[in-house]
């Protein structure tokens, strides 16, 4: 049985901004509970613009603009490994470490059809169907 903390699958991160940690902002994704995933990436994508704007009036719109459309780039290339890895992070949390391949190709599965509309909390509902059922 394959261990989790070996699954977790890399991030495709651009690193075009020195100030800015690119997986610290997309790996707070790990940390929501509830909304949908076009609502909590908007709320972190907003809070990264904000804590990492440089307030010269002349740049402000420009820049909340570039990084607006960054981030959210960002976070559209990562879906599939974010939502892997937050789900991976969910078991790990339960104290899982290893799981079998079936639930394997089922959190894939999962992962893979998460999309913007996706809510959280039934994501997490879905995943802790699956391991109770192969608990049975």
């Amino acid at each position: 049985m394959p261990r989790l903390r070996y699954l977790y699958r890399p991030l495709h991160l651009r690193k075009n901004y020195k100030e800015i940690n690119e997986e610290e902002i997309l790996c707070k994704l790990y940390d929501c509970r509830v909304g949908t995933l076009k609502l909590v990436i908007s709320k972190l994508i907003n809070e990264a613009i904000l804590s990492h704007m440089n307030l010269d009036i002349n740049s402000t719109i420009t820049q909340m603009l570039e990084l607006n459309n960054y981030l959210t780039s960002l976070f559209i290339i990562n879906l599939y490994p974010l939502i892997f890895n937050y789900l991976l992070q969910e078991l790990e949390d339960k104290q899982i470490e290893e799981i079998d391949e079936d639930i394997l190709r089922r959190i894939e599965e999962l992962a893979r059809s998460a999309d913007m509309e996706t809510e959280l909390d039934l994501l997490l509902v879905t995943l802790e169907e699956i391991v109770n059922q192969l608990e049975v």
